[in-house]
């Protein structure tokens, strides 16, 4: 597998890149959870599209790279990304949240995403979609609200949300296993 042509593994790796860089191969693999030679087929993939630039102290994401991120998150329709602790929704020792607009109307089987952040190597996922003002998590709560209000009250005060959004959360022992869980929902809604 070539990880420059996986869309989830180039997505997780310019905001790896972003987030933590200059980083070193080395340390990218770990976080990727690839072997060195799929991370350096991802690194020559990113270098000749002048996304990222190399030196002494790692990969860093260049001007280029920064407005490719930003295609990449406007393509995948990806609002916010962030660390999100909420006990009643905490699925694991770190919790990220990814928001999503226009994508709450394809969720018809939670389960079916949850198995696919499973498989991106998140413990689990919860998903929230927000329609005509109603926070919902499918098949569990037809209105969060209504049994709990303060976790409701913490998503629509942490969140821009608009109608129709979703809010991918996973779980995982770290935030890149959690980030990679949530992203590849987003990543199968979009296609």
């Amino acid at each position: 597998m070539n990880g420059g042509k996986d869309p989830l593994k180039q997505l997780l790796s310019l905001l790896i890149i972003k987030s933590e860089g200059p980083i070193g191969r080395y340390r990218l693999d770990d976080m990727l959870n690839l072997p060195e030679g799929v991370v350096r087929g991802l690194i020559i993939d990113l270098l000749k599209g002048k996304n990222i630039s190399t030196g002494k102290l790692g990969c860093q994401l260049t001007a280029k790279g920064e407005a490719f991120l930003k295609k990449l998150l406007v393509k995948y329709g990806i609002t916010e990304i962030k660390e999100f602790e909420a006990e009643p929704l905490k699925i694991a020792e770190k919790t990220i949240a990814v928001q999503v607009k226009k994508k709450a109307r394809l969720v018809v089987s939670a389960m079916e995403q949850r198995d696919i952040a499973v498989r991106a190597g998140a413990r689990g996922a919860i998903l929230l979609t927000y329609q005509n003002g109603i926070l919902r998590i499918p098949t569990a709560y037809s209105n969060l609200a209504a049994d709990h209000p303060q976790l409701t009250e913490q998503i629509t005060h942490s969140f821009k949300l608009n109608n129709d959004d979703l809010i991918i959360i996973s779980g995982a022992e770290n935030k890149w296993r959690a980030l990679e869980g949530s992203l590849a929902i987003a990543l199968a809604l979009a296609e």
